[in-house]
C-alpha cells in the first residue's frame, strides 16, 4: 500500500504511538497518588448537599435546609435549580507542635479554596468568618488576579483557629459534578503543579492524536481517515475546554459568557463528529438496515442536542449529549453481534474488514470504559476525583486504539481494491480484445458481403428486361442488405470511439442533394432550402445523420405520403445568435404512431413498424453522432399526424461548445 510514493506499511508511526501510550500510562500511574486530598494543616469536614428546585434560595434559607452527607467528588447529574453544599473548614487535630498555627491570625498564610472542574458556570462562597463578603466565580466571571493562570476556581480565605462553615452555591447548565479542597500556600504550590502537570500529559496526548490523525488524512486522503482527524481534532478542543486551556489563550479577546459558550458546544460537537466517524467506519461491514436506522438514531440525537445549545436549551443539550455518549458504544456493540451478516461479509469483501472477535474486544472495553466516564456526569455513580476528566482518559486512550483500527482498516481496503483493480484490469483487457476480434470479423464479413451484393445487384440489373415487380423488390432488398451493413459498420465505429470530428464550412444545399441522390426512393422528397446557407460541421457525419433521417422517414411514412425536407433559421434557447433549423417531416398512420421518448432508444420499433424491414439502428446512430457534432436533435409529433424530426446546426464555429448541454443531444 503507497502513499504518495511512502510504503504505509513502513511507516514506524505505530511504534511510537504504542511507546507514547506506555509513557502515557507511566505518568497517570506515578501521578495518580497526587489526586488524592493532601493531609496539610487543614480539612474539609461533614460535607453535605441540598438541592434547590427553584434556584432563588437565600443564604438564610439555605442554612435551615437539611443537607444530605457525602463524600468525596460529589456528583449530582443535570439539574434545572442550584445546588448547595455546606462544608465545616477546620485546622487538623495532628498538627505536630513545630507547625502548630500561630495565636496571631494575621500572620498566617492565605487559606485557598479550590472547586473543580472549571466549567462550573457560576460559584458562591459565603464564609462564616467574613458574613459580609461573599466571593464569587465560575466561567461566567471574570478572572480574578489569584486565580489567572489556574486550572480551578480558586478563593482565598481568612485564616483562623476556630472551625467555621462554609456555604457554597453552584448554579450551572454542565452537570453538577465538583470537587472542593482547601489548601495553605505550600500545599497549593505541590499538589497543583503535580495535577496541572498529569493534565497537560492527557492533553499532549489529545494534540499528538490529532496531529498523527491529520498527518495520516493528507498521506492518504479517504473518506474515514478525514472523518477520523476530524473526530480527533474535536476531542483535542474538547479537553482543551473542560480543562480550561481557552480560557488561558482568549481571556483577553472574548468575554466570560462566549468562552462558556465555547466550552459547551466543544462538548456537543465532539459527540457529534464521534458519531459521524462510526457511522463512516462501519460503512463498508454492510450492517443491517435496523442496524443503520439505530445508528441514525444516534446521528438524529447528537443533531438534536447542538440544536438545543443553539436555541439557548443548553442543560438539556447536554444531558441529550451524555445519553448519546451512552447508547452509542452500546448500540455497536449490538450492530457487531447481530446486525453485520458476517458470512455474507467475508464471501464479499473477502479480508477487506477486520475481525468481529477483535471489534468486539475493542468495543467492549470502550463500552466499559465509557460507561466509567459518563455515569458520574449523570449523577448515577459513586465518583472520585478521576470522573472529573475521565472523559479526557477515555478521549486519549480510544483515539490511541481507533487510530491503529482505521489504519488497519484502511490497509485492508487498500489491499482489497488493488486485487480488483487488477481484476477489473484483466477482465477489461479481455473486454478489449473481444471487441477487437469483433471488429475485426465485422470488418472481414462486410467486406465479403460488399462484393458479391455488387455483382448480384449489377447481374439483376443487366438482366431485367422489363420493370418487373419481382426485380424491384430484388434491388430493394439488397439496398438494404447495404444500408444494413453500413449502420452496423458505423454502430461498431461509434460504440469504439473511433469517430473523430473533422469542422469544415459546410453549404447545407449541396449536401442534400448528396444524400438525395444516394437512392432513387429519396427523388419525391420536397426540398425547402437557400441555396446561401451554410453550417460549420463535419461533412460525412452529417451526411450519414441526414441520410438516417430520410431513410427513416421514407421507411415509416404513411402509404404514399410525402416527405418533407424544411431549413430555416431561426433564434434558439434564448440566444442571440440564429441557429439552422434542418426539419425532416413524414406523415404517419393514426394506428401506428412511435413513442417519442424511445425513438432514440437503441433497437427500438414502433409495434406496427415491424412489418417493415429495419433494425432500430438508424436514429440511436444520429443521437450517437449529435454528440460529436454538437448538433441537437428534437423530435415532435405534429397534427395530421406527422413526425417531425430536427436538427439545430451551428452556423459560427464559435457556436461549437462541447460543455454547453444545448449544443449536444440527450435524449
Amino acid at each position: 500500500m503507497m502513499c504518495r510514493g511512502v510504503p504505509l506499511k513502513s511507516w514506524p508511526l505505530w511504534k511510537g504511538f504504542l511507546q507514547a501510550a506506555w509513557v502515557f500510562c507511566i505518568l497517570v500511574g506515578a501521578f495518580w497518588p497526587t489526586l488524592g486530598r493532601a493531609q496539610g494543616h487543614w480539612q474539609l469536614d461533614s460535607p453535605g448537599y441540598l438541592v434547590d428546585a427553584t434556584g432563588d434560595m437565600r443564604l438564610a434559607q439555605a442554612k435551615l435546609g437539611q443537607y444530605t452527607p457525602f463524600e468525596g467528588v460529589l456528583s449530582k447529574g443535570y439539574l434545572s435549580g442550584a445546588l448547595w453544599v455546606r462544608v465545616t473548614l477546620k485546622p487538623m487535630a495532628s498538627v505536630p507542635p513545630k507547625t502548630a498555627l500561630p495565636n496571631d491570625a494575621s500572620n498566617t498564610q492565605h487559606l485557598t479554596l479550590l472547586v473543580h472542574p472549571t466549567y462550573l458556570d457560576d460559584i458562591e462562597i459565603h464564609d462564616e468568618a467574613t458574613p459580609d463578603t461573599v466571593l464569587r466565580g465560575g466561567q461566567l466571571h471574570a478572572w480574578s488576579e489569584v486565580q489567572s493562570g489556574a486550572l480551578a476556581h480558586v478563593f482565598m480565605l481568612k485564616p483562623v483557629q476556630t472551625e467555621r462553615k462554609l456555604w457554597i452555591r453552584i448554579k450551572t447548565q454542565t452537570t453538577y459534578i465538583l470537587d472542593v479542597r482547601v489548601h495553605d500556600n505550600h500545599e497549593l504550590g505541590r499538589e497543583e503543579q503535580l495535577q496541572d502537570l498529569m493534565l497537560a500529559v492527557l492533553t499532549s496526548s489529545l494534540l499528538l492524536l490529532a496531529l498523527a490523525a491529520v498527518f495520516y488524512a493528507v498521506a492518504q486522503p479517504s473518506r474515514l481517515m478525514g472523518m477520523f482527524a476530524v473526530k480527533q481534532i474535536s476531542a483535542f478542543f474538547y479537553g482543551a475546554c473542560i480543562l480550561g486551556y481557552h480560557r488561558l489563550v482568549l481571556v483577553d479577546s472574548l468575554s466570560p459568557e462566549t468562552l462558556a459558550l465555547i466550552t459547551k458546544w466543544a462538548i456537543v460537537l465532539y459527540a457529534l463528529f464521534s458519531v459521524q466517524f462510526h457511522w463512516t467506519f462501519f460503512e463498508p461491514y454492510r450492517p443491517r438496515r435496523w442496524a443503520k436506522q439505530g445508528l441514525m438514531l444516534a446521528m438524529a440525537m447528537a443533531v438534536l442536542s447542538c440544536a438545543m445549545v443553539a436555541v439557548g436549551w443548553v442543560s438539556w443539550g447536554l444531558l441529550v449529549n451524555k445519553l448519546v455518549a451512552l447508547y452509542l458504544p452500546l448500540w455497536l456493540m449490538v450492530m457487531l453481534i447481530w446486525g453485520i451478516d458476517w458470512p455474507q461479509l467475508n464471501k464479499v469483501q473477502g479480508e477487506a474488514v477486520l475481525n468481529q472477535k477483535v471489534l468486539l474486544v475493542v468495543h467492549g472495553l470502550m463500552v466499559v470504559f465509557l460507561f466509567m466516564a459518563t455515569l458520574p456526569t449523570l449523577g448515577l455513580q459513586v465518583t472520585s476525583f478521576f470522573a472529573l476528566y475521565a472523559s479526557m482518559v477515555h478521549g486519549a486512550l480510544t483515539g490511541v486504539v481507533l487510530l491503529f483500527l482505521v489504519h488497519r482498516q484502511l490497509m485492508l481496503l487498500s489491499q482489497h481494491s488493488l486485487r480488483l483493480a487488477v481484476t477489473t484490469e484483466k477482465s477489461l483487457e479481455l473486454e478489449r480484445n473481444h471487441r477487437e476480434r469483433q471488429a475485426q470479423f465485422l470488418s472481414m464479413l462486410t467486406h465479403e458481403l460488399r462484393t458479391p451484393l455488387s455483382v448480384l445487384r449489377l447481374s439483376l440489373g443487366t438482366l431485367m428486361k422489363s420493370d418487373s415487380t419481382a426485380g424491384r423488390h430484388a434491388l430493394t432488398a439488397i439496398d438494404d442488405m447495404n444500408n444494413l451493413i453500413n449502420r452496423c459498420n458505423q454502430l461498431d465505429q461509434l460504440e469504439q470511439g473511433k469517430q473523430v470530428a473533422q469542422f469544415t464550412r459546410v453549404r447545407l444545399s449541396e449536401l442534400i442533394q448528396d444524400v438525395l441522390a444516394k437512392s432513387p426512393g429519396f427523388s419525391h422528397t420536397l426540398v425547402q432550402v437557400d441555396p446561401e446557407l451554410f453550417v460549420w460541421s463535419d461533412v460525412v457525419l452529417l451526411q450519414t445523420m441526414l441520410f438516417n433521417l430520410v431513410d427513416n422517414a421514407y421507411k415509416y411514412r404513411k402509404h404514399e405520403g410525402v416527405v418533407r425536407m424544411v431549413v430555416r433559421r431561426e433564434q434558439w434557447a434564448g440566444e442571440r445568435d440564429e441557429r439552422i433549423v434542418l426539419s425532416v417531416s413524414n406523415p404517419l398512420d393514426a394506428r401506428s404512431l412511435p413513442d417519442p421518448e424511445r425513438m432514440f432508444d437503441k433497437y427500438y420499433r414502433a409495434a406496427s413498424a415491424h412489418q417493415t424491414s429495419g433494425t432500430g439502428l438508424g436514429l440511436y446512430i444520429v443521437k450517437g453522432l449529435s454528440k460529436l457534432i454538437g448538433v441537437h436533435v428534437t423530435v415532435s409529433i405534429e397534427p395530421g399526424p406527422e413526425v417531425v424530426l430536427s436538427l439545430i446546426l451551428p452556423t459560427e464555429l464559435s457556436q461549437l461548445d462541447p460543455t454547453d448541454p444545448r449544443a449536444v443531444a440527450d435524449l
